[in-house]
């Protein structure tokens, strides 16, 4: 080759670089692009990077066309999600059906699937062994499936089952890994957990109550949350999964479950009922409808040491007059109420999070805090932290908090502004 020749081949590589890069500085360079659809679109420049985009670790949003059995490298791809055109109410036929090769990846870390069909999911033979995260939600999931998923998954750590339907048979699931599980409107499964190192465990949205989780063998639950609708025929029933928690070291009730409790103690299905938890948290409960299950609270958690209530927040309304905090008429909470166990011996830290300037119904609330504050005997701090308020509204609760007697002389009470 003479010396011309050899000149312009070497100027021509030296124009066009970046077709000369390793692989690895390539996909590591598409990897910083917005949407794996961009990442798609570099095809385009030359055969040299047809393929490089399936070797990129984390992936997102692939359309549908371009998933196929060869188009991800398994040894690489930690993980994706995969995008398919639906119908707004889609149907089972409707749904994507996930291919069997999609359960061979045994690099996936993190998988989240939504509105698929797990009907042709293989039987026995799921190879997920590095998966740490699977999210289903919203899909068709045949009887057997979760318990192929865990038996193929062993290292799973973490996972949520959200409105899935064709979940009707009774299910002993039993997962040596596991530490989250989330479960979230189950309209028709049973379920009996046996999870050895289950930390966390939460159940929201609607539940039927004679179809709730069976906790078994779980001595490693730490934190469980709990907030469910249930059909008002039923409430008795769940006295039983109130009883799942008696271990958990940090249990926290949402609003829905407040009105289950109110309920239950209105029909004295709660009456002999004592649980021994030491740490409660209360989300967001409406004071002016269910200060009963509240209450009911107070009672059967009779060894209570820490009490967190999370308000409401409403947004800010200003208005030139300040919140009526002194109230008018009957009030829950200025009746002669019972000094439970908890109150009179137990109850040390109280914090009650998000009073708001913009709540007009706050004065509920303060009575709640004048009660403990005359009841709990041993109490050490009570803290208040206000919420969108301006400075009149703290100069007119740190005057209401002052001027509540206190029952235990070693009461301090904190009161905090968070914007």
């Amino acid at each position: 080759m003479s010396k011309k020749n050899k000149r312009v081949k070497l100027q021509s590589k030296e124009e066009d670089r970046i077709s000369y890069l390793p692989d690895s500085l390539v996909q590591h360079i598409l990897s910083f692009l917005p949407s794996t659809k961009d990442a798609i679109h570099t095809t385009l420049l030359s055969k040299r990077w047809h393929n490089q985009w399936t070797r990129v670790p984390s992936s997102s949003s692939i359309p549908l066309v371009c998933l196929s059995k060869n188009s991800l490298d398994s040894s690489i791809i930690h993980y994706f999600s995969v995008t398919a055109p639906r119908s707004r109410n889609s149907t089972c036929k409707q749904q994507y059906r996930l291919p069997e090769f999609l359960f061979k990846h045994a690099s996936l870390v993190k998988l989240h699937t939504y509105d698929c069909n797990f009907v042709s999911m293989p039987n026995g033979s799921i190879s997920w062994g590095n998966l740490k995260a699977l999210n289903i939600e919203h899909c068709h999931l045949p009887s057997k499936a979760i318990e192929n998923i865990l038996r193929g998954s062993p290292s799973l750590e973490s996972l949520e089952l959200v409105s899935n339907t064709s979940i009707s048979d009774e299910y002993v699931i039993v997962s040596n890994s596991l530490k989250k599980l989330v479960l979230k409107d189950f309209w028709s499964v049973r379920l009996q957990i046996s999870w050895t190192n289950l930390e966390e465990f939460n159940l929201f949205g609607i539940v039927f109550t004679w179809n709730h989780p069976n906790l078994m063998n779980c001595p490693s639950l730490i934190c469980a949350n709990v907030d469910f609708e249930c059909d008002e025929v039923f409430m008795g029933v769940d006295i039983e999964i109130i009883s799942h928690f008696q271990r958990v070291k940090e249990l926290k009730f949402g609003s829905q479950f407040i009105k289950i409790l109110s309920a239950l103690n209105l029909e004295g299905h709660l009456s002999p009922l004592l649980l021994n938890n030491k740490f409660l948290t209360l989300d967001r409960p409406n004071f002016e409808e269910h200060s009963g299950g509240i209450e009911c609270a107070l009672r059967i958690y009779h060894v209570l040491e820490k009490l967190v209530i999370t308000l409401p927040f409403y947004k800010s309304q200003r208005t030139t007059n300040l919140p009526d905090l002194n109230g008018s008429g009957e009030n829950y909470w200025n009746s002669n109420r019972e000094v439970f166990d908890c109150l009179a011996s137990h109850l040390k830290i109280i914090e009650i999070n998000g009073l708001c300037e913009s709540d007009d119904k706050c004065k509920y609330v303060l009575n709640f805090i004048e009660f403990l504050l005359k009841s709990v005997r041993v109490l050490e701090k009570l803290v208040v932290i206000l919420k969108d308020g301006g400075k009149d509204f703290v100069i007119q609760v740190s005057k209401k908090l002052l001027d509540f007697p206190r029952c235990s002389q070693h009461a301090t009470v904190k009161l905090l502004c968070s914007n």
